[in-house]
């Protein structure tokens, strides 16, 4: 039969037992929860003789209690105790009282009291302003629904820890049996720690998710492969596998002059020339290949870079000469901003921040553009012009509007992210990927749904983009592993494609 007692603080000590387990400190969370609540268990004691009773279970409530006897004399100066009955010798109460004070809880245990606390107050995360609206926290203690929990509970550990079990527990729920981690099970038993499961458990989905996006991208759309996208292991200096005029645009970023190196490439080895002149002449020559299969009125991207070995070389305005004086129209020269550009050792001129996309057009049709709203909110931005009424000498004046952004030729863009290849092949390594951002741009401007885009240097398949667009893609490229990769991308490009037109259709 249980013995309770009301006893007085000053008659309460602790077992010796208890003292070689654990090392008793002040908890703020017990404390709080003595202070709003009272007592809700009963510190277990044996009787030491002369109304003295050492603590086997409850050693911080006691503490707890005398810290608010000191704010307070006239409360918390008793404790309700149950007193244990043991007559062995004292080395086996020692024992058991050991073995009772290293007992804890299973954290199924610790789980479902969460559980049952958390219903009725909400799951997810923020502060609760009915239950505890008008009570003093203690310093160190948010007004949130997890630490109120977790003083409910009344166990050794944080809020956030507690919040790793809640994951870890019904998480693991709704794995299949086959790759269940028994977590819940190594967790009850000891045999891990919450952040370590914790941590077991994320590596785990990530790697599930990366597994599952890998599984989409190899699987592609098949029906729809070699309709909406085409690609060539080969050089572009040879199209003959494409119709003439059958291309709407051409959008290209070619190896940049003595500035890398490339692998797998044919005897030319484009970019590796030894004169500008030279590299000029190469790139007049893929490009004259590219007009004839670009429809009349056809546009032309090629994102360039700038030389400056041996001195400025000034590339990109003599490429652009080079393009008008073989029989393009020239449209612009739309300067690309790099917002992180790669530092260099500069000895005599300011860090080069920016590349250049040469815009030419195909001679004989009309030019496609579109106007491309600016994402940025930047006030430096130019504002979509409006037309006035015309005067009677037929002059017409233009204004600033207010309602549409639209981009300028000073093009902010951003870095590469390497995640981009990580979700498709984390193997794969190009020395000079193209933003997606940069031609998701000139795509939108100079291309409408339904065209044909043609990359002469596929490299990383940035051009992919495109297929999310409703455009068609055809690559060529002389490296075989570019190629292999370019394919995986686009179509990991068309199942993006495909999973927003459900998206739309649901909508």
């Amino acid at each position: 039969m249980l013995k309770i007692k009301r006893i007085t603080l000053d008659q309460l000590g602790v077992h010796q037992g208890v003292k070689k387990v654990s090392e008793p400190r002040l908890c703020n969370k017990m404390k709080f929860s003595l202070k709003t609540k009272g007592q809700r268990n009963c510190i277990k004691v044996v009787n030491n003789g002369d109304d003295a009773y050492l603590i086997v279970d409850g050693v911080k409530r006691l503490i707890a209690a005398k810290e608010l006897n000191k704010e307070n004399p006239e409360e918390f100066n008793e404790l309700d105790c149950e007193i244990i009955d043991l007559s062995e010798n004292v080395e086996i109460v020692d024992d058991h009282i050991i073995n009772n004070t290293n007992t804890k809880r299973t954290w199924s245990e610790i789980y479902n009291q969460l559980n049952h606390i958390l219903y009725p107050l909400g799951r997810q995360r923020g502060k609760k302003r009915t239950e505890w609206d008008e009570v003093e926290f203690p310093e160190g203690i948010k007004k949130e629904r997890m630490e109120w929990a977790t003083i409910q509970v009344d166990c050794d550990y944080g809020s956030k820890t507690l919040r790793k079990i809640m994951t870890i527990f019904e998480d693991e729920t709704y794995l299949p049996e086959q790759v269940k981690l028994d977590l819940i099970d190594q967790l009850d038993k000891g045999e891990t720690s919450p952040h370590g499961a914790y941590k077991v458990f994320e590596m785990y989905k990530l790697s599930h998710s990366k597994e599952q996006a890998k599984q989409r991208v190899l699987g592609g759309l098949i029906n729809t492969q070699t309709t909406r996208y085409k690609l060539f292991n080969k050089s572009s200096l040879d199209l003959s596998d494409l119709e003439d005029e059958s291309i709407d645009m051409a959008i290209q970023s070619p190896p940049y002059f003595n500035q890398r190196n490339y692998p797998n490439q044919d005897d030319m080895k484009h970019g590796k020339e030894k004169t500008v002149s030279e590299y000029i002449e190469n790139q007049i020559k893929f490009n004259r290949g590219i007009k004839t299969k670009l429809k009349p009125g056809g546009m032309n991207v090629i994102i360039i870079g700038e030389s400056y070995l041996g001195g400025y070389n000034a590339i990109c305005p003599r490429l652009m000469t080079a393009l008008i004086e073989d029989g393009w129209i020239g449209v612009d020269m739309n300067i690309l901003a790099k917002e992180n550009p790669v530092p260099q050792d500069l000895k005599n001129r300011f860090q080069p921040a920016y590349e250049v996309a040469i815009v030419v057009s195909k001679p004989g049709g009309e030019m496609t553009f579109n106007l491309v709203e600016d994402e940025d909110d930047d006030s430096d931005k130019v504002i979509g012009l409006k037309k006035s009424k015309r005067k009677k000498n037929g002059q017409r004046k233009y204004y600033k509007g207010n309602d549409v952004k639209h981009l300028t030729n000073v093009i902010k863009t951003p870095a590469f992210n390497k995640n981009e290849f990580k979700m498709i092949d984390p193997d794969f390594r190009h020395d000079a990927p193209a933003c997606t951002k940069t031609y998701e741009k000139f795509i939108k401007a100079y291309s409408n749904p339904g065209d044909t885009l043609l990359d002469a240097f596929v490299g990383s398949g940035t051009v992919g983009i495109g297929l999310t667009m409703g455009r068609n893609v055809v690559g060529y490229d002389v490296d075989p592993a570019s190629i292999e990769f370019s394919s995986k991308r686009f179509n990991y490009f068309l199942n993006e494609e495909n999973n927003q037109t459900e998206l739309n259709i649901a909508a």
